[in-house]
């Protein structure tokens, strides 16, 4: 994994099973794409003694298991550093030992924080091609009137959502999203202005 020798057995063709069975017991909630590791993971010869020598169930245990593992953070509007933490299964100590210079009671929305997580020893990668309808919002006119004061208003016309039918690749890792590309666009339907009246009439 990653160039790290996890065990050795010496059935090449189980090796390969299991790279395969943990593949798709790693995919979380399948979707029906292309799957993939994250990370570079082989069954290759090695040399005599190079290798811990492990039965098939051993190693897949191992590789079944969690690793730390750092990770940039991008703090999201209302974290706070005992949240993180806590999402991470670590502590507010360890958070400011790897960022010198954080304050717990300063951080904001964009920040990077570097945190030493508990993260599966192998993680799944999906792309998955999703067709759905989007819609798209239309936009608010304003036309004045002296049928209104200017503390009043009315909509004279309702706003209504435009629709198109959309083509993107998603990629998910151990089934979150990472990415969305849209592939098309399609609009079926052209969004309708709202329009509203604003009086002009001095109460």
């Amino acid at each position: 994994v990653n160039g790290e020798v996890v065990g050795a057995n010496q059935s090449k063709t189980a090796l390969k099973l299991l790279k395969q069975r943990m593949l798709e017991a790693n995919a979380v909630s399948y979707k029906g794409g292309e799957l993939s590791f994250v990370q570079d993971v082989e069954v290759r010869a090695q040399g005599s003694g190079e290798a811990t020598v492990m039965s098939i169930d051993s190693i897949e245990e191992k590789l079944s298991g969690n690793t730390k593992e750092s990770v940039v953070y991008t703090v999201n509007s209302g974290d706070t550093v005992s949240e993180i933490a806590e999402k991470y299964s670590t502590s507010v100590a360890s958070i400011l030992s790897l960022n010198p210079g954080l304050q717990t009671d300063m951080i904001h929305a964009g920040d990077k924080i570097t945190i030493s997580a508990s993260v599966p020893y192998l993680s799944v990668q999906e792309t998955v091609t999703e067709n759905y309808v989007k819609l798209i919002g239309y936009e608010t006119t304003k036309q004045t009137t002296d049928d209104l004061y200017t503390t009043q208003s009315r909509v004279i016309k309702e706003g209504v959502y435009g629709e198109a039918n959309v083509v993107a690749d998603v990629v998910y890792v151990n089934g979150e999203e990472q990415s969305r590309v849209i592939m098309d666009w399609q609009v079926t339907k052209e969004p309708e202005n709202e329009v509203i009246e604003v009086g002009t009439k001095t109460p």
